[in-house]
């Protein structure tokens, strides 16, 4: 004959509240930051930042613009998000006039097939050996 235990929910409840109680303390703990020695250290003067100046095409002279026109011209290259740095008077942004990777954006009409290929290659390896 099984012996039957007595139902007792009670201890149930007891023990659940006990282990949420006991465990609730853990989570509350929080670390103090402690910045390392050297960050501690570190110096910075303001004045010894060199502030980035570039500007759009657009905001040039006019007869440095034409040349910066050209030069976009000769690399295949759209003006409007073109970024010439102040001070150098190189190229600090510009984006390629067509597209280099076949894909669904605005005005990109690349086909794998004008590539020379089936499709994107999957693995890095292959990418390489098709590049070389």
């Amino acid at each position: 004959m099984k012996r039957s235990r007595p139902n007792r929910p009670w201890v149930v409840l007891v023990t659940l509240f006990l282990v949420t109680v006991l465990a609730s303390p853990v989570s509350a703990t929080v670390e103090p930051e402690r910045p390392g020695y050297v960050a501690a250290k570190a110096f910075r003067n303001a004045d010894l930042d060199i502030p980035v100046v570039r500007q759009a095409v657009s905001e040039l002279g006019a007869e440095r613009a034409q040349a910066v026109r050209q030069r976009l011209a000769r690399l295949g290259a759209t003006e409007q998000p073109a970024r010439i740095d102040a001070r150098s008077g190189r190229f600090e942004t510009m984006w390629p006039a067509t597209p280099l990777v076949p894909g669904t954006g605005v005005g990109n009409n690349l086909t794998w097939s004008q590539l020379q290929l089936v499709g994107p290659p999957a693995t890095t390896t292959e990418a390489l050996e098709t590049a070389a």
